[in-house]
Formats: structure tokens, sequence, C-alpha cells
């Protein structure tokens, strides 16, 4: 079966962003410029080749933000600039149209000798029973829920939706320690890479290239992003990154001294509520990304992983659940 070329029309990031703000605003920040540029010169030894495209279809459309990653001659992936590709569209997709769907993502995997794919597909845990039968098929990677907390409501009644023990730890105060919010009003050149420092002198090694800090900074300076600083008397020890929108904040990165975490047990809880609080007030964000939570994984979880989301997880929040794959399955939206 040929999917007819005329279903088919090759877009750009401008025309996905035009139409999935249609669909639903609360996924752009994910396709914010900057943010791509970030992960181009994040991967900067593999090469990118974007195939985004809109599937019209039986009075609907499907639009995919999607690109070919080269990472060797041997190596192709299908993402969008090394994250997972999904798909956006409203109500529910048939099967015909699903059919269409997977012949065409089948033959760009064929024409273009694709490895492996990046992708995940929105779906509801609870009723998708082949799941619950069977969580070893061979191409699914994780099943997880994303994690937004809403920060449209008073911060006494966002706080009532976190744990008691996130209440509890807000509470304290530690002598010594300051924290300053730094925003493209009162940035001073270069603390983007004071961060760089702090982060490759924890890490011992350079995570990363300082062209992509740049791209940080320009982050900063055009408003799409801001630091928080902790000092404790008078040293830095620790940095947070936040990206954001209109609409939507994410934690994009941190780095901290860690053997100051006994010190200021409550360090990573205030500086994420400092924040939420800021982006409410200052941006009118109404939504604040704190990742995913695992509901399966293939491979087993590393502490560190557990960890982390055990720590984000004290902020409550809900979100859509995804299935991520890393080869391409015989159902993507129906059961």
């Amino acid at each position: 079966m040929f999917v007819s070329s005329k279903n088919i029309t090759k877009i750009n990031l401008n025309e996905a962003n035009q139409e999935i703000e249609k669909i639903d605003q609360i996924y752009l920040l994910r396709f914010e410029k900057l943010l791509v540029e970030y992960l181009k010169n994040y991967n900067h030894t593999s090469t990118f080749e974007d195939i985004s495209f809109k599937m019209i279809c039986e009075d609907n459309q499907i639009i995919c933000p999607l690109t070919i990653e080269k990472k060797s001659i041997n190596e192709k992936i299908l993402n969008f600039y090394d994250q997972p590709f999904e798909f956006f569209f409203k109500g529910k997709i048939g099967k015909k149209v699903e059919t269409k769907l997977l012949i065409y993502l089948s033959e760009i995997i064929a024409k273009n000798d694709i490895t492996k794919i990046n992708m995940k597909v929105k779906k509801d845990l609870n009723n998708n029973i082949y799941f619950k039968k069977n969580k070893s098929y061979s191409n699914l990677v994780s099943v997880y829920k994303e994690r937004f907390v809403n920060i449209k409501n008073e911060n006494k009644q966002i706080m009532k939706g976190f744990s008691a023990g996130l209440r509890n730890e807000l509470k304290k105060n530690y002598d010594g320690t300051e924290y300053i919010i730094i925003n493209k009003d009162n940035y001073k050149k270069n603390e983007i890479l004071k961060m760089m420092y702090l982060h490759e002198k924890i890490s011992k090694r350079k995570t990363r290239t300082k062209e992509s800090w740049i791209i940080n900074e320009k982050m900063i300076l055009e408003n799409k992003a801001f630091l928080i600083k902790c000092l404790l008397n008078g040293e830095c020890i620790s940095y947070s990154l936040f990206f954001h929108n209109s609409l939507v904040t994410t934690w994009f990165s941190s780095c901290t001294i860690r053997e100051h975490f006994k010190n200021v047990r409550n360090l990573s809880s205030t500086v994420v509520w400092m924040a939420m609080k800021y982006v409410k007030d200052s941006h009118n964000c109404s939504y604040f990304n704190l990742g995913v939570e695992t509901i399966f994984s293939r491979e087993p979880l590393s502490d560190k992983e557990k960890n982390i989301e055990f720590f984000k997880g004290k902020f409550r929040g809900t979100g859509e659940t995804y299935f991520l794959y890393d080869l391409l399955p015989t159902k993507l939206f129906c059961m």
C-alpha cells in the first residue's frame, strides 16, 4: 500500500509550531528555536536532516516534527534532534489513518536505511490491555507519565499539592544561605561560564561544548531562561538553569557541590519552588515541567535516576502517558 503524496506535506519548524499551537500550546516549548539550536550543538558530532511533515486524512491532520540523525555511516536514527519524535492531532485517529501513517514511516525507514527510531506515542494506559498482558515486547523501551505542576493558583494552594515531607522541607532555613535569581535584567556577561566551570569541577570532566553554554546565555538574554545561584557563606555552591516560554517552564540543568547537600538539605527543593513562584509572577507561566515518572522500563533505572524521580515526585504534578519505542510497532494509537 502506497501513501499518496497529496496527503503528505513537508513542513519546516516554523510551520510545525504554527500547527501545534492550534492543537495544544503546552507542547510548544519543545520546539523553541533556541532549544533546537542547543540540541544541534550538544549533538555536534551528528548531522541532522529535517523531514518534518503534515499528513491530512479524513478531515484530520497529523503534525510530526521529525529528523534523521546520522551518527555514523552505519547508524541513522529517526528522532527530533536526538529527542523522541511524536505526533500532534486533534481528537482520535482511526485505524485507516493509523495504517497510512505506519506505512509512510516504514517507507522513510526503508528509503533512508534507518537503524533505529526514538519515538514516543501518547496512550491511555488504563485501556492498553496488550501492555498489561505483556510488558516485555521488544520494541518498547519504556512507559512514563510526564509531570506537569499547575502553578496558576495562589502559592498556598500550589503547596497543598506537594507531599507533606516537601512542605516541611520548604519551611526550613539554613544559616549563611542566599539564593539569587539571575535573568536578562541583572545578567552579567559570562555568568553562564561560571556555571560551566562549576559543572566541570564537580564532574571532573568537560561535559559539553563551550558553544552550548553560550546558547544557554542567549536563552537568558532573550528572556527565555534564568539562573538561580545559591551561595553558602558567600561561596557559590550551586547553579540551576530554567528554560521557559509564556506558558511552560522546564528545569533545564543544575550543578551543586555535592558535600553541601549535607549543609543545606533543602537546597534543590528551595530552588525549584523559588523558580515556580518567579515564572508564575514574572512571566505568567501556568505549568512547570518536572520531567517524568517511569511506569515501566526495559532497562533497570540507575540509583541516580530513581533518586531524581523520587525527588521530583515530591512536587506531584500530572500529565499524559507515553510509550517510548526504538523500533516501529504494529499499532500506534488504536488498541
